[in-house]
């Protein structure tokens, strides 16, 4: 009897976890008199260090300077406007150092993350000038044109700084979920990253920190931009020229 239970116990499948609902940041920025800074570059940083921005969702204040940030990850992030070169941090602050981090649990919403950019050009002026950093967006897909499976775990497009991980508070990895200088996938399988000009490798990774391989059940087989094998070649970036990123996995044989 005891054999047959064991039996039923293991043919049962095992009830998946429930997927984590991702939380959202709200706000409004001014500009230095107190006018609403429209049009202005938002983002949610992980870590900001070495000349390099790492922005896991981006977007731009509205007429009435307002901005909403959605569907991040637990973790912690720093909010941060205006351009790469000059940001200002959330609560309204030029140095990282003096910044407010805001931790992001399952379905955590904050709603009055406001201040005032210290730095300001209206949108008719910034599109005059070079941007300060390059906005690529991507993809993860299946190669058999599925939707990621709902079971999978979080993954990360991850980027290097001359081969080395970029660093974070907590060392390498966030407590909990992802790792630092890693930008989260959506649900969707949708990404984008906010990168200085330079050349970047690039990797998919799960929240454990780790590179997917086929011991996860699926593994990357292609990563490209273009014409351009990424998994040969890193990613190579110009602020004066546009560019996506594909990221092709498939299920382990």
């Amino acid at each position: 009897m005891m054999t047959w239970l064991l039996l039923v116990a293991l043919l049962v499948p095992a009830r998946m976890p429930r997927q984590a609902v991702g939380g959202t940041i709200a706000g409004e920025i001014r500009q230095p008199d107190g006018a609403p800074a429209v049009g202005v570059r938002v983002g949610a940083a992980t870590f900001p260090a070495q000349g390099i921005t790492v922005l896991t969702r981006v977007t731009e204040t509205d007429a009435s300077g307002h901005y909403l940030l959605e569907d991040l990850a637990a973790g912690q992030y720093y909010v941060v406007a205006g351009p790469l070169s000059s940001p200002t941090y959330y609560p309204g602050t030029i140095t990282l150092t003096n910044a407010r981090s805001i931790t992001i649990g399952s379905g955590s919403k904050f709603e009055a993350v406001n201040f005032s950019i210290l730095r300001f050009q209206s949108p008719a002026v910034t599109r005059t000038v070079r941007p300060a950093a390059a906005v690529i967006s991507g993809r993860v897909v299946t190669d058999n044109g599925r939707p990621l499976p709902g079971f999978f775990p979080k993954l990360f497009v991850y980027l290097g700084t001359n081969g080395k991980a970029i660093p974070g508070p907590d060392g390498v990895k966030i407590r909990g979920s992802g790792t630092f200088g890693a930008t989260p996938v959506s649900k969707d399988g949708t990404f984008s990253l906010a990168l200085e000009d330079g050349e970047y490798p690039i990797s998919l990774i799960t929240s454990l920190g780790e590179l997917l391989t086929a011991a996860d059940g699926y593994y990357v087989k292609a990563i490209t931009s273009g014409g351009t094998d990424l998994m040969k070649e890193k990613l190579k970036v110009s602020r004066t020229t546009s560019q996506t990123i594909t990221i092709t996995i498939a299920a382990t044989p």
